[in-house]
């Protein structure tokens, strides 16, 4: 009986350690995806970034050559 009781115990501590591995991979397949998106978020704002910097650098001149000195 002790046997069987053990058997049991350790069929269920194996179950419970696959389904755990199951449950990491599919957090660690969630924080990449997360990561990859973290990303290219990141690269569009640098993008953009760029796209507005030589506007307002034009409008910082356009407005510094208009002022009397």
């Amino acid at each position: 009986m002790a046997d069987s009781f053990q058997d049991l115990q350790l069929r269920e501590l194996k179950d419970m350690i696959t389904d755990l591995k199951k449950m990491i991979n599919t957090l660690q397949a969630t924080v990449d995806a997360a990561n990859k998106r973290e990303e290219a978020l990141m690269e569009e704002r640098d993008n953009l970034k760029d796209e507005i910097e030589p506007s307002s650098q034009k409008a910082f001149w356009h407005f510094q050559r208009k002022t009397p000195c």
